[in-house]
């Protein structure tokens, strides 16, 4: 999200419904002077984005914060963002696409559930491989998900 392409972030956002987003995200990058991480973490990006609680529920277990990504990888997105995002999940060919030599360096979103258990609340985490022997990951982020059948989100 800080540091993404803004045509595939105003789909996302659009998506939710929270088009207004975008246009806060642009001015906090500006206002950060740097191209790379201009959110803290998520609760940085949640408190100064102006994004509702209801569409950053819906969008956290498919965005990252501490990528160094610009683009997309479609080989490690979610079916879900696959779709909003018009990429091809058969053969994965979209522009949004990037292959690296090797996953040192990348950031990864996690989800994880309990086999077998209807009501669940998943574990959703946030991890950079580090290529090195130790530690090999970094934990960036890690959040249960609260499911609200309530709430509409378009993602889940």
């Amino acid at each position: 999200v800080g540091i993404g392409e803004l045509d595939a972030l105003e789909q996302l956002f659009r998506e939710q419904e929270e088009a207004g987003v975008i246009d806060e995200i642009i001015d906090i990058r500006e206002l950060s002077g740097t191209a790379f991480r201009p959110f803290n973490g998520y609760s940085d990006f949640f408190s100064r984005s102006g994004i509702s609680e209801a569409s950053y529920r819906c969008l956290y277990p498919h965005i990252t914060l501490f990528s160094s990504e610009k683009k997309v990888n479609a080989a490690n997105a979610s079916d879900k963002i696959k779709r909003i995002l018009n990429i091809d999940v058969v053969t994965n060919k979209t522009l949004f696409t990037t292959q690296k030599a090797s996953i040192a360096g990348s950031t990864y979103r996690i989800i994880a559930k309990v086999k077998g258990e209807v009501i669940s609340q998943p574990l959703s985490v946030e991890v950079t491989i580090t290529g090195r022997l130790h530690p090999n990951h970094i934990v960036r982020s890690w959040k249960r998900l609260i499911l609200n059948p309530v709430v509409n989100c378009s993602l889940s």
